[in-house]
């Protein structure tokens, strides 16, 4: 089965989903000139593309943290292309609304915590 894709130039890559039914693979246009980052956004995407329920999507994007060799990549691909840091943000906007990213927001809210945390015990 071929899994449609889109080019955006915000972010990196998004699994577009209508309830529970995913629709489409978003995937950063600038990503072409890395083929093989381009390859492991693929793979990624189609974890999600294959998982159900909002706690397998945070699995698979808590783990993928770990692969420390592709977030170097990542991090690299965001420093020649700042538009693609709009994947860090805990929300989306996609039509005009605002979607939130509920990996992300997590993400921003134990820094939060940890930064307030560490500044009371200092």
């Amino acid at each position: 089965m071929e899994i449609p894709t889109h080019e955006i130039s915000n972010g990196i890559g998004f699994t577009v989903c209508q309830g529970s039914k995913p629709l489409y693979i978003e995937l950063n246009k600038n990503l072409r000139k890395y083929p093989r980052l381009r390859s492991q956004v693929i793979k990624h995407e189609m974890l999600h593309w294959n998982s159900r329920g909002w706690l397998n999507d945070f699995k698979i994007d808590f783990f993928d943290i770990f692969n420390l060799k592709k977030q170097r990549s990542l991090f690299n691909f965001s420093l020649r292309n700042p538009k693609s840091l709009c994947s860090s943000l805990p929300f989306f906007i996609e039509d005009k609304k605002l979607i939130p990213n509920f990996f992300m927001s997590c993400i921003w809210a134990i820094s939060g915590i940890s930064i307030i945390i560490g500044g009371t015990l200092i």
